[in-house]
C-alpha cells in the first residue's frame, strides 16, 4: 500500500489546486455584474452640495447614455417644482450634475437704503 503521508500530501495539493482554480474563474463568472447608481449618493449629493435640504426621489429615467433622477426637495423656496440630477455614467455617482439652478430672491436687497 505504501507510505500514507505521500497520499495525504497529494491530496493536499491537488484540493489547493482546485480552490485557486475556483478563486480565478470566480470574478470572471460575475464580469456581468456592475454597480449601478444607488439612489441614496443622490441624495448625498443634493443634501451636500445644494440648499435642497432632505430630498426624496420621485422619478428615475434611464436611457444608454445617462441617468436622468427628479427629487422633491425640502426647500421649497430654492427649488420650488425639485431638483433635476442628470449622471452620464451609470456606474459613478461622481458624474452626477445637478441641473436646476437653485432660485435666489433678491427682492429683501432691493429694500436696502442705498450709501
Amino acid at each position: 500500500m505504501g507510505n500514507p503521508l505521500v497520499y495525504r500530501f497529494t491530496a493536499g495539493r491537488l484540493m489547493r489546486r482546485r480552490v485557486l482554480a475556483l478563486a480565478c474563474v470566480a470574478p470572471l463568472a460575475s464580469g456581468g455584474a456592475r454597480a449601478e447608481i444607488k439612489d441614496y449618493e443622490v441624495l448625498r449629493l443634493l443634501y451636500l452640495h445644494t440648499p435642497c435640504g432632505m430630498a426624496s426621489i420621485v422619478s428615475r429615467k434611464t436611457s444608454e447614455h445617462a441617468v436622468r433622477l427628479r427629487a422633491d426637495c425640502q426647500n421649497r423656496t430654492a427649488f420650488p417644482d425639485g431638483a433635476e440630477v442628470v449622471c452620464t455614467d451609470h456606474h459613478d455617482d461622481r458624474s452626477c450634475r445637478v441641473e436646476t439652478p437653485s432660485r435666489a430672491f433678491d427682492s429683501l436687497e432691493l429694500l436696502r437704503p442705498v450709501e
